[in-house]
């Protein structure tokens, strides 16, 4: 058994090691432990009987089509171990080949180096295949700190963009097939075949993860962009319902009132009190909060939720009303749907607390909630169904607003309380 014969082996192992900085984080299957090692063993083993002919040693196509089953093989591996979708899946072991390429070319540099010119091994390891193992354990220890936790961050493993999975995809085969190619064929300057392979891979990797990234977030800023002029169709539509439901409500009053003696005290009262309970509208101070809070309350009524509020809504006189009808409109729609799960009526309660010292204006909402939070960059997750493609925003609508208003937010969430608190600056430019 040659050193020519284990080449597979061990490209086939760093492969499944550079595989797990990208995937350590993707959901995983049933017996994950029994699963991972079968793979690993299995495609190790298919490594090592994959057909090596002597006379095809040096053949640059045969060396690329070999290099790319052995890749395929262990993305099948992957495939058993994990729940990541296909292409997501495909992606994260397309990053763990670059990751492999990386350190296999910069170990042809330092192989190269003064240092390590003149060493030699005999045995069954090749002086480039003891260099990538000695080099391998802090290589991938910062592309698992640069990238890995990085793309675990943002959950890579569960989304893909086609266009950037294309374009980093074609650089990393171009590149691997580029490089292989022009080693089998004896091109000379190897130097620069390396520094070549290098700087692809790297680049397919920051497009694959960060600017992949970098998509997400517009695509995220546009939709958030939709939502804040569907809040504000919203906001005038509410506020003219509002307006005439106060007409019509004035309007019944006096005619309650002409009926005379054709009702009793006892019965006109009555009829007063039904009409108030269906008009009575808050006076917070804010018009725009008044709107909402008469919208939310209609909600509360049906879930049998209490809505507590404490504070001069006058002091949010420097937003822009738009703006205090979706901050306390996401804030709100997102308590009544946790309290609306809770079992224990004493706990369908919402209390909402405003209070200004000096410029800076705070707000706290409190409710009570069930079962788990799932927690992304300091924001809960949305559990909503409905509506799909929109939800989930109403956080990060929540967070922009605040920001923009010169303030910050923090959540966070004990004994089954969750606290959304905010505080905004009147800068005396936002009026």
């Amino acid at each position: 058994m040659t050193m020519f014969e284990l080449s597979n082996v061990y490209f086939t192992f760093e492969i499944l090691l550079a595989e797990m900085i990208f995937l350590f984080a993707s959901p995983k299957r049933k017996y994950f432990a029994l699963r991972y090692t079968f793979a690993f063993i299995a495609c190790l083993g298919i490594s090592y009987l994959f057909p090596m002919p002597p006379e095809f040693k040096y053949n640059a196509f045969y060396t690329l089509l070999r290099f790319l089953s052995l890749f395929a093989l262990t993305v099948g591996g992957m495939a058993l171990c994990f729940r990541s979708p296909l292409m997501p899946l495909f992606s994260a072991c397309v990053s763990g080949y670059a990751a492999q390429h990386i350190l296999y070319h910069v170990c042809v540099l330092i192989g190269k180096s003064e240092l390590f010119r003149g060493f030699r091994i005999d045995g069954f390891l090749s002086r480039s295949n003891l260099l990538e193992l000695v080099f391998m354990v802090p290589l991938y220890a910062i592309l698992l700190l640069s990238f890995g936790f990085y793309a675990a961050k943002n959950k890579s493993f569960s989304k893909s963009d086609v266009r950037y999975f294309v374009i980093s995809v074609f650089l990393v085969f171009l590149c691997i097939g580029y490089s292989r190619m022009a080693t089998a064929l004896g091109e000379r300057n190897l130097t620069m075949i390396s520094v070549y392979a290098i700087t692809s891979c790297l680049l397919a990797l920051f497009l694959q993860i960060f600017l992949k990234r970098m998509g997400e977030l517009q695509r995220d800023n546009r939709t958030l962009e939709v939502l804040f002029a569907e809040s504000k169709k919203q906001y005038q539509i509410s506020k003219e319902n509002m307006q005439m439901v106060n007409i019509k409500y004035h309007d019944l009053m006096k005619r309650v009132d002409s009926f005379g003696d054709r009702l009793t005290k006892e019965e006109i009262q009555s009829v007063r009190d039904v009409l108030h309970d269906y008009s009575s509208i808050p006076h917070t101070g804010s018009e725009a909060l008044d709107v909402l809070l008469m919208q939310i309350r209609n909600r509360c009524e049906t879930l049998g939720v209490e809505l507590n509020y404490f504070g001069d809504g006058g002091e949010l006189s420097f937003l822009a009303p738009t703006d205090v009808y979706s901050l306390f409109g996401n804030a709100l729609d997102n308590a009544v749907e946790a309290v609306g799960r809770v079992n224990d009526p004493a706990k369908r309660v919402i209390e909402v607390v405003l209070e200004r010292k000096g410029d800076i204006v705070n707000v706290s909402i409190t409710n009570y909630f069930e079962g788990e939070l799932e927690m992304n960059e300091g924001l809960p997750l949305t559990s909503k169904e409905q509506e799909p493609g929109y939800h989930g925003f109403g956080m990060s609508s929540i967070r922009m607003i605040v920001k923009k208003y010169g303030g910050s937010m923090s959540v966070s969430a004990e004994n089954h309380i969750f606290t959304l608190g905010f505080y905004l600056v009147n800068a005396g430019t936002n009026s």
